[in-house]
């Protein structure tokens, strides 16, 4: 199970992309989501707030999310709630998790149990952050040393979000 997340203030206050100062050292996530990079982009743009996984987490604050396949960090998000779901939750909510295609239904609803791990305000870095990707990570990544994994990335400014509060199913 990954580390204790840590929060960060809100990113409505926006940073300059190319000057400002990326957040205090140690309110850098440490720990990472390894996904696939569509579903990054979907939550980036506040589409996808809903991860769906066959666990329930207790983890709560921001996470950084690494692109599969890669040994790249892309964006971090908060986790601000994990609930059951059954398949009329799972049915009645696509636009929060974005699951349409036949096969990852399929595989969402064979599931012993699902769960909806709800994310929340989500940032882009200006730039890809590199970071240390053990072969043997297959769901989190332990950042280690998030001072050094963090020490150049920027975030990029805030834009309005049309996201509302993740909501529980139903």
């Amino acid at each position: 199970s990954p580390p204790a997340a840590t929060s960060l203030p809100d990113s409505s206050s926006a940073q300059d992309a190319g000057n400002a100062s990326p957040p205090p050292a140690s309110l850098w996530p440490t720990c990472a989501l390894k996904i696939k990079r569509n579903w990054i982009d979907l939550i980036l743009d506040g589409t996808k707030t809903w991860e769906l996984r066959s666990a329930n987490t207790k983890l709560r604050g921001r996470i950084a999310l690494a692109a599969t396949r890669t040994s790249f960090l892309l964006e971090d998000v908060e986790i601000v709630d994990s609930v059951q779901l059954s398949a009329a939750d799972f049915h009645a909510n696509v636009s929060k998790h974005c699951v349409r295609d036949a096969d990852t239904t399929a595989q969402a609803l064979n599931y012993k149990t699902l769960f909806a791990w709800q994310l929340a305000s989500p940032r882009r870095y200006v730039t890809p952050t590199p970071y240390p990707n053990p072969g043997t990570a297959v769901v989190w990544v332990v950042l280690r040393s998030p001072v050094e994994v963090f020490a150049g990335t920027r975030i990029t400014p805030s834009t309005p979000s049309t996201q509302s509060s993740p909501a529980a199913p139903g």
